[in-house]
Parts: structure tokens; sequence; C-alpha cells
């Protein structure tokens, strides 16, 4: 793991999450969690509460506090939460990404 987290120092997160440790790691939490979204539960409050709950099926496993910030709790049970798609991206701040551009004219007339 000494190499991996050397990686993961570097920015090569990628190293971690294709390693036996975390894959065995992952489905363990995911079994644990019974495989649903803890925050849509209310199991897990991060930023803003959920005002109207729909229980989502969880595929993602969510480092608590930050793997790059805190490796040695990279692997530890009580760091990692499962996490549907969208609380997973809310609770990484990736909202908002999917927003249409507005087309542009090639010229200035517009009829």
């Amino acid at each position: 793991m000494d190499e991996i987290r050397a990686l993961v120092y570097q920015g090569d997160v990628h190293a971690f999450y294709i390693s036996k440790e975390w894959k065995e790691k992952r489905n363990k939490i995911l079994k644990r969690d019974h495989y649903k979204c803890q925050r849509c539960l209310g199991h897990f409050v991060c930023g803003e509460p959920i005002k109207k709950i729909q229980l989502k099926d969880a595929k993602y496993v969510h480092h608590i506090k930050p793997m790059k910030d805190y490796f040695e709790l990279a692997l530890e049970d009580s760091n990692l939460v499962s996490l549907c798609f969208e609380c997973h991206e809310e609770v990484e701040g990736r909202t908002g990404i999917l927003i249409k551009k507005k087309k542009k004219y090639l010229t200035e007339e517009k009829w």
C-alpha cells in the first residue's frame, strides 16, 4: 500500500481505485449498507439536507474524509459510506455540470 500511497500523493488516484484492497472494501461497504444510498435514507448528511427523500440504490462508496488528505483512513469502514450517483455528485461539489450551452449565431442577424 505504500507504493499506492505515493502514487495518490502524486495525483494518481486511479492506482488506488483499481487495487484489490479497494475493490474488496468497496464491496464490503455496499453490502454493509444494503446497497442503499445512506444520504437518501438520511443516515449521512453532508451539504444541503435532502428535502424530498427518494430512496435510490447505491453504486458509489464515498470517502467521508478525502483520501488525498487522509490516506490512512482510505480503507477504514468508519470513513466510507454508500451513495447513489446524484448524492455522490452533490457531496463532491459537482452539481450543475450538465448545463446546456446556448447556441451562438454566426452573424448578428437573428432572423
